[in-house]
């Protein structure tokens, strides 16, 4: 804990997930409320889960496994060719 000033009161906490720092987040008497932290928080995360899986290669690989299922799918349906675009 630091102190900041008269009658202020601050504290840190860093968020872990899986040992990876994600955020800081500071929590104080004085510090305004933000009604969208928690959303905003939410989607940055998503986004860099997505950012990490297109580094990664699992998109890539998710991608190829869906159209072989898809063209699998297809075929047993009765179609005969079955196209990507």
């Amino acid at each position: 804990m630091d102190g900041g000033g008269a009658g202020h009161f601050r504290r840190r906490r860093l968020a872990r997930v899986h040992g990876q720092a994600l955020a800081e987040i500071r929590f104080g008497l004085l510090r305004a409320f933000d009604k969208d932290l928690e959303q905003t928080a939410r989607a940055n995360a998503v986004d860099d889960i997505r950012r990490a899986a297109r580094t990664d290669g699992i998109l890539d690989e998710a991608d190829k496994r869906a159209r072989l299922e898809l063209e699998l799918f297809l075929r047993q349906a009765g179609f005969e060719q079955v196209e990507f675009r």
